[in-house]
């Protein structure tokens, strides 16, 4: 893959796709990965976190979890 310059009315038109309404750090996207490699999320399994402003909030396909009636428990 190539590397693009980006002209500064790329950059801002790219911005205002993200709902956050700025670009990603490094230290931000750093934070994640801390975070999910540390105690505090010790009881977080097997789940993807989008470290994208929301932008993938938007676009990600959605899915449900749908239990059939004769595996749901009655608590």
């Amino acid at each position: 893959m190539r590397a693009r310059s980006v002209t500064g009315t790329s950059v801002a038109s790219l911005i205002d796709t993200i709902p956050l309404g700025r670009m990603a750090t490094t230290t931000g996207v750093a934070d994640v990965a801390e975070f999910l490699a540390g105690e505090r999320s010790s009881f977080i399994t097997d789940e993807e976190v989008l470290a994208n402003g929301g932008s993938g909030n938007r676009t990600a396909p959605r899915c449900s979890l749908s239990i059939p009636p004769h595996q749901q428990r009655s608590w």
